[in-house]
């Protein structure tokens, strides 16, 4: 049998317990009934963590689309212990016994029973209890230990990830930020951060996608969700994707403004929300997602000085077209066979756990202010307030009481290299109303902007301190001929 088939068959081979090594002292001192007695609670415990029932059914936690009576779930607790517990499954008397008190209802006994289930989801790292009991009902765990934590005795190796990062973000202080993130959310995978990582580069093959996944690898697989865009998480039924730990988003394209991304943003602050699954209604849930999204588009939709995001600029050289893919394609077949062995992820794992996070180091709120790169100097300039900013300037500048709209589009996008389609939500918030008029002898109303304090007349535009002025008449920029473009 050759090596990869080895490494398949081990991990799809449930792990075993050996519960005689366990009870190896208790044994030679304890009559044979009492150490029975403690190996029922032991197996009857691991069995009732992997069940849930739920109106009148029994839900494995791993299989809840599938219900099943009394009899299919006394198979599955069989197929458990056979798989889980080969020494105990020998004994018949034992399994029946086991079985009998994991279907019990003893009040006494609530651990070793399958727990009523209240309907929710949610992910608990750290906890290795499949099932959270309260009080009188109980919750599903999501969470999974990935398996290359299993691995004991390794030293801490950084040095691949470290070469990786040297070739693929472009600037120092990017890295490092970078690091101590990741370092932060695995020692404490029980909180949620304040801020999210997106990685930038408008040029393809730059090594975003190889990041993220080296990430859902860390975090592990179970506990990832990945999706295309961010349709999946601030929409209708986004309840499987909250039960995750990362949140793993690729090829991010927002407009400004857009509902879309100020649901992300509020997804990544705050860890009591709102999650919907088909079939269960609206819930409140406390979510401790962490998210890294990509994106081949300069992040327009962000604020300037957006401190729920880290902006990773990855447009290196090496991408597909550039002076260096050769290299940098070399490097990555490297990097990919080096990132599939369990060993090296344990390595990686065992650095960022160890890695002393510096005192100025705040996982709730970025600071900005410290980041001045390239992409966010681009962002900043391009961002919503600022644009608002320079729209607003613009306006007083062409003085005006009332501007078609198609004039201001024109206005707009040669004066400030900006898309007409941004003016339907930022000038609402400057105060100016859209209405419709007619002027300039046409005989059908069109569109038109009215500034705040002024209004429109049977063509005729009237204000503060005896403004009068038709429409087309007005005094104001000289660049356009309002009757021609109009």
């Amino acid at each position: 049998m050759n090596k990869q088939t080895t490494e398949t068959k081990e991990k799809n081979t449930p792990s075993k317990i050996q519960l005689p090594m366990v009870l190896e002292k208790t044994e030679n001192t304890m009559p044979k009934s009492e150490t029975d007695e403690l190996r029922i609670d032991i197996v009857s415990g691991c069995i009732a963590d992997k069940f849930v029932r739920f109106e009148g059914k029994y839900l494995h936690v791993d299989h809840r689309k599938s219900r099943l009576n009394q009899g299919d779930a006394i198979r599955v607790a069989r197929g458990i212990i056979r798989d889980m517990f080969p020494d105990e499954h020998k004994d018949p008397e034992l399994v029946t016994k086991i079985i009998t008190k994991v279907l019990g209802d003893d009040p006494d006994e609530a651990s070793n029973t399958i727990a009523l289930w209240d309907g929710t989801i949610r992910c608990a790292p750290g906890n290795s209890n499949r099932v959270l009991r309260g009080p009188i009902m109980a919750s599903i765990n999501s969470w999974v230990d990935p398996a290359y934590r299993q691995r004991r005795g390794m030293v801490g190796d950084l040095s691949m990830l470290e070469r990786f990062l040297d070739w693929t973000i472009v600037n120092d202080g990017d890295r490092e930020l970078l690091l101590n993130w990741l370092a932060w959310n695995l020692q404490n995978e029980e909180k949620k951060p304040g801020w999210a990582i997106l990685l930038y580069s408008h040029e393809k093959g730059t090594g975003k996608s190889t990041l993220c996944k080296l990430m859902a690898k860390l975090f592990g697989s179970e506990n990832t969700f990945s999706s295309n865009g961010v349709s999946k998480i601030t929409g209708q039924f986004n309840g499987p994707a909250l039960e995750n730990k990362l949140l793993n988003l690729e090829e991010i394209k927002l407009k400004p403004t857009s509902d879309q991304g100020n649901a992300i943003k509020t997804l990544i602050t705050e860890e009591d929300t709102t999650s919907e699954r088909k079939g269960i209604d609206v819930e409140k849930v406390k979510q401790c997602c962490v998210m890294v999204g990509t994106s081949n588009h300069l992040p327009q939709w962000l604020e300037g000085n957006d401190r729920r995001f880290l902006v990773v600029d990855m447009g290196h050289e090496g991408h597909a077209s550039g002076p260096k893919a050769k290299d940098f394609a070399k490097f990555m077949v490297e990097f990919h066979a080096w990132m599939d062995d369990e060993g090296n992820l344990a390595k990686v794992y065992r650095a960022l756990m160890q890695r002393d996070l510096p005192e100025d180091f705040n996982p709730k709120s970025l600071d900005t202010s410290t980041i001045d790169t390239l992409v966010m100097q681009q962002i900043r300039a391009t961002s919503q307030e600022t644009m608002l900013q320079q729209l607003e300037e613009l306006l007083e500048e062409d003085g005006r009481g009332a501007i078609p709209q198609k004039i201001l589009g024109l206005l707009v996008s040669e004066e400030l290299r900006m898309n007409p389609n941004r003016l339907s939500h930022m000038m609402p918030d400057l105060s100016w109303q859209l209405q419709k008029a007619k002027w300039g002898g046409k005989d059908y109303a069109r569109a038109i902007w009215v500034k705040p304090g002024y209004s429109l007349y049977r063509g005729k535009v009237t204000g503060p301190d005896g403004y009068d002025h038709p429409i087309d008449k007005q005094p104001g920029y000289s660049g356009f001929d309002l009757l021609k473009v109009a």
